[in-house]
């Protein structure tokens, strides 16, 4: 059998991000002795098309006509939440060679203890719950690995992984972030003394968990973390908020702390400010994540104003 993969988010570029379902779906088929690929378009029997992102699932309506003959399967967040995989997919370990790719992905826990508004997790996964061990989705000759977890540290099993980590001496990338107001005393000595690449990625949402923002990055920096090895999340333009709020933000993490503010604009902004708010948004964006913070003050980085050097 024929079966052709589709990853509406990034086509077969060489730099795209893996898609994890993908991935899965290609050494469950391999393993029945099927032809699986990105290039099966000879007449394919099946057609797997996987959208992470929302902002891609029109490219999905002309498939029928490219394959009339085929039977077509869209899944993926960006399409439907509650897709899925069945389970004998779902815990196979991923085929790497499907993006050529030199580190294991995967989660090791699903859904979330938060209920943040503006998320979808909770709503598409529920609670937190363990999935799978990394073991399941290592690759012995992988020195590095990525985690997806929504929240790794709510996991039940989190202290068993991270010594699977230490014990197989890879690095570590927690993709999604961290919840920076479950980082005690304890478990920033845990995470300093962990090879995490390339930096520890936080969240700082809402000025409404502000002390505990405080809190978790300070217990980092005390326990050896040094500050621009940590990344902060910043979102901005999210309805309960104010363009003066989130500018605090931003400058708490800069300012106080020395980390990296990366900001992140809220899907819907366009929505729910005015016109004049979403250009300052985009001026904000651009400012914080590429670096001009470093070298003027947001007020004269706006263009047409001459940038004032520190």
């Amino acid at each position: 059998m024929k079966v052709l993969l589709l990853d509406m988010d990034s086509g077969t570029s060489k730099k795209q991000f893996p898609n994890l379902a993908l991935m899965k779906l290609s050494a469950y088929f391999k393993s029945k002795g099927d032809t699986v690929g990105f290039n099966e378009t000879d007449s394919p029997d099946i057609v797997y098309a996987s959208v992470v992102f929302s902002r891609n699932k029109h490219l999905v309506d002309g498939l029928k006509m490219y394959y009339p003959d085929s039977k077509i399967i869209v899944g993926g967040s960006g399409y439907d939440l509650t897709s899925s995989l069945n389970d004998e997919i779902e815990f196979i370990k991923p085929d790497y060679s499907l993006y050529n790719c030199d580190f294991s992905m995967g989660f090791t826990s699903r859904g979330c203890i938060r209920n943040c508004p503006f998320c979808i997790v909770n709503k598409k996964e529920g609670s937190i719950k363990n999935w799978q061990a990394i073991q399941g989705f290592h690759e012995e000759s992988h020195k590095h690995a990525m985690l997806l977890d929504n929240n790794f540290l709510a996991s039940p099993n989190w202290k068993q992984n991270i010594d699977y980590i230490r014990e197989k001496g890879l690095s570590v990338d927690f993709n999604q972030g961290l919840d920076v107001r479950l980082i005690t005393k304890d478990v920033a000595r845990i995470l300093v003394d962990t090879k995490i690449r390339p930096y520890v990625r936080i969240s700082f949402d809402s000025l409404h968990y502000e002390t505990q923002f405080r809190a978790g990055i300070q217990n980092l920096i005390d326990a050896g973390m040094k500050p621009r090895n940590i990344l902060v999340y910043v979102l901005v333009g999210f309805t309960d908020s104010t363009f003066e709020a989130d500018m605090k933000r931003v400058m708490i993490v800069w300012k106080q702390y020395g980390a990296e503010p990366y900001v992140m604009r809220y899907n819907h902004i366009s929505n729910n400010k005015l016109k004049k708010e979403r250009i300052e948004y985009t001026y904000l964006a651009k400012w914080a994540n590429r670096h001009y913070f470093t070298v003027c003050d947001f007020e004269d980085y706006i263009p047409n104003k001459k940038r004032k050097k520190r």
